[in-house]
């Protein structure tokens, strides 16, 4: 049994190993203790790090790791040589390794840590040989393309430093331990000055020689553990210091337990009786709380490398832990359900929901109701669901017009907001751990985009002005589109769309920091429809966005857009192009999403294309998309691809996507675009369209069903909406929201939103934000908002 997700790292012939080895000088006959002085001269480290292999199987996370390890160790004054993927050969690896040599003095620090493959050959008589595999190594020419344990341990010994630890994300077959620390001791002003005068050479392995190193969450487990334990985690009793022994006896028992006892450290000598020394400036340790409302039973919640839940049962729970920076991870068995970087503050508890934040009563029948109408607001133009205040219950944050309001779970008026300009509510994400509304308005000539926090206050604003025009008036706008930590500082950047009409320029991306100062942009020829987040495993996330042609005379020379074509485009977290794929002629546009169907905690990127139902004739499909932009599934339709929703249930191991096209077909695909299932809807108008929202127990029977929403585009002059604007001759009529079983075989509700909404502009319908649950509620907004199954 493994984590969802992970690979495995194993001790059998063929092996990936992690090793870090902090080298530090080993005891000659002529180097006497008195020689050792307190404290160490100097630190240096050289960290290998491969993904890409020549001849073996690439990985995904060594470089991630090694790269991770070199920026703890710069931290702590090392002096950092790095060698990742074609670099790392053996002969650069030895070279660096002799470069250390000729800088190092008796008093020195010393990191090799290596991340990749590694290779056990069987000796005769039950004897190993184990063999570090750099990037050019040969599959089967081991001794001479390989480097061999006994050869690196003999370059190592060669170094002048003070003490050495050697720590593998593996098993440490073949390195010859000659004995082991069974406990760690207690530590004392004492005991520090001896070991500063002692040399040595340690080993800490990821598990014992039969145990397979695990990888999961982005790294291997090993040395998740490893880092969070030099980052402080190992300062056991808080003293400044972090030594080897301390940071055995903080990984151990936390990754046994993690693992499941799959997954034991090893730590041991092979020389001396010394012990390495970290330096750590011990945090003050403030006390604080997590308030944990969990709806899923028997699950672990860790802070850092410490558990402080074991196998909590259904409820609310008040959790003690430290205040500080740290991760938060809830699991259950080996699946993650929750994990995030988090800066706890003293005496403010943070709070966390597990599988449902609202309560919903037994008694409750499938859709029922809850109607928020208020005589006050004229115009519901659009609202989103969030948990502002963390009671487990959502407010509605709703615009209209000029004025942004916040209703309680019971349709009261929590707070309101005037503004001087329209506003639109773009989205709701946790920023700087609290919920942040994000809006935006456009005030004649300036853009306006906002984050408010729970109580309507501003948290952040930027103003930008729009300097191009068309016709004496100005022209162009923007929103935010995503909050996201691009530069992996751990704080998240506003990503904002910038649009533009019949002036052109400016359209493309903005990213802004917390300060409201502008990073860097990224400028297009078509217009910005939509942006997804993909996680990138090598560094910086990408930034993938799918763009419509609108034909009207744009062109960007640093990547050959222009209007006349519609791409997804990718984009680095320094705002570098990555790569540009054409997907349609004028008139068409794509919108991009990243879905895990395979249950394996990868995200794969895809596009569903659509066209102007005025402009040209209907061209459609779906398209999975590489990580370098290659189109490597597809799926094509005569007709535009109006909406696609994935299936959710954490339940399900096999997963789906979901699309509606023009002609009000409903189809069914797997992972690879292959088309599954079919339904046409009979439409009863030929402008009919429908909109797909998402994949959930809708009904509280276990089974996922799938939200839609309908809705006529007529072509009239009779418009409610036309008086001010006599050629405006397009509205819409008979808006209803339909629940279909997931195999489209029933229909489970057909409900119309509204009579008199015509008279409105704002209409959808959409999820709420939330695990899954029984009854999952959604939200339906035209002239009145309807909560279904609150």
């Amino acid at each position: 049994m493994t984590y969802r997700g992970e690979r495995q790292r194993k001790c059998t012939m063929r092996r990936t190993l992690t090793i870090l080895v902090i080298i530090c000088i080993i005891e000659s006959p002529g180097l006497l203790a008195a020689a050792y002085q307190p404290g160490y001269s100097s630190s240096y480290a050289l960290v290998v790090g491969i993904n890409d292999y020549h001849h073996w199987p690439n990985l995904e996370y060594a470089a991630k790791d090694a790269a991770e390890i070199a920026a703890v160790l710069k931290t702590k004054d090392f002096h950092v040589f790095i060698l990742t993927n074609q670099k790392a050969t053996k002969q650069n690896i030895l070279r660096q390794l002799e470069t250390i040599r000729k800088s190092a003095d008796a008093n020195s620090r010393v990191v090799f840590y290596f991340a990749g493959h590694g290779q056990t050959e069987d000796l005769p008589g039950g004897r190993e040989r184990g063999y570090i595999v750099p990037v050019d190594a040969d599959a089967y020419d081991w001794q001479s393309t390989m480097l061999p344990m006994d050869q690196l341990n003999r370059t190592i010994k060669k170094i002048k430093a003070k003490h050495i630890l050697l720590a593998f994300d593996s098993c440490y077959s073949g390195l010859g331990l000659t004995r082991s620390i069974k406990r760690h001791t207690e530590h004392d002003s004492t005991y520090i000055k001896k070991m500063m005068q002692s040399r040595s050479i340690q080993i800490l392995t990821a598990g014992s020689r039969s145990e397979q190193a695990i990888e999961a969450e982005g790294h291997g487990l090993f040395t998740d553990h490893l880092l969070a334990a030099l980052s402080g985690a190992a300062d056991i009793n808080s003293d400044g210091h972090i030594t080897a022994t301390e940071i055995y006896a903080t990984v151990r028992p936390s990754i046994t337990k993690q693992s499941h006892s799959r997954q034991t450290p090893q730590f041991g000598y092979i020389e001396g009786n010394g012990d390495i020394i970290f330096y750590n400036t011990p945090a003050k340790r403030e006390r604080t709380m997590i308030l944990l409302d969990t709806r899923v039973d028997g699950i672990d919640v860790w802070t850092g490398n410490t558990e402080i839940g074991h196998r909590l049962k259904i409820g609310r729970h008040r959790l003690p832990t430290f205040a500080g920076q740290t991760s938060i991870i809830v699991k259950k068995g080996g699946q993650t359900l929750y994990r995030e970087q988090v800066d706890l503050q003293a005496n403010h508890a943070f709070p966390i929901r597990i599988g449902g934040s609202v309560r919903v009563s037994r008694q409750r029948e499938p859709f029922s109701t809850l109607t928020i109408t208020n005589r006050n607001v004229e115009n519901y133009s659009n609202s989103l669901a969030y948990d502002l205040d963390g009671d487990g219950e959502e407010e509605i944050i709703t615009a209209s017009g000029s004025s942004l309001y916040a209703f309680k779970a019971d349709g009261s008026t929590l707070w309101k907001r005037k503004f001087k300009f329209s506003i639109t509510v773009n989205l709701i994400d946790d920023w700087n751990s609290q919920p942040a509304i994000a809006l935006s308005g456009v005030d004649y000539n300036n853009v306006h985009l906002l984050l408010l926090n729970s109580d309507g206050e501003e948290l952040w604003q930027h103003v930008r002005k729009i300097t191009h025009h068309h016709g004496g008036k100005p022209d162009g706008g923007g929103r935010i589109a995503k909050l996201a930590d691009i530069d992996l500082d751990g704080r998240k950047e506003i990503i904002a769309i910038t649009t533009a009409d019949y002036a052109l320029k400016p359209r493309g991306i903005i990213v802004y920091d917390q300060r409201a100062t502008e990073l860097w942009r990224y400028l297009m020829g078509p217009r910005p429809q939509n942006i997804v987040i993909w996680e990138n495993v090598q560094g910086r996330p990408d930034i993938i966005i799918g763009t419509y042609s609108s034909a009207d005379g744009n062109h960007e020379m640093h990547n050959g857009t222009h209007d006349r074509q519609s791409y997804v485009i990718s984009v680095d977290g320094y705002g570098r192009t990555n790569w540009v794929n054409p997907m349609g002629e004028y008139y068409t546009g794509v919108c991009v999403l990243t879905v895990d169907l395979n249950n394996n905690e990868r995200q794969s990127l895809y596009a569903h294309k659509f066209t102007s139902f005025t402009l040209r004739e209907d061209d459609g499909g779906i398209y999975k998309i590489s990580r370098t932009g290659k189109t490597i599934q597809r799926f094509d339709t005569k007709n535009s691809i109006l909406s696609v929703a994935a299936a959710g249930s954490a339940s399900t191991r096999t997963k789906y996507l979901y699309a509606a096209d023009h002609e009000m077909n409903l189809y069914k695909l797997d992972g690879r675009l292959n088309l599954l299932q079919k339904k046409p809807l009979n439409a009863t108008s030929p402008n009919r369209e429908i909109r797909l929202v998402g994949v959930h127990d809708y009904d509280g029977d276990g089974y996922n069903d799938l939200l839609l929403y309908s809705f006529e585009r007529l072509m009239s002059d009779k418009n409610p909406l036309t008086a001010n604007s006599p050629g405006t001759n397009v509205f819409y009529s008979n808006l209803k929201f339909q629940i279909y079983s997931q195999d489209f075989s029933k229909l489970i509700k057909s409900i119309s939103l509204s009579e008199g909404w015509r008279q409105q502009s704002g209409f959808t319908v959409t999820d709420l934000n939330r695990p899954e649950m029984p009854h999952y509620p959604f939200m339906a907004l035209s002239d009145k908002i309807v909560v279904y199954n609150y």
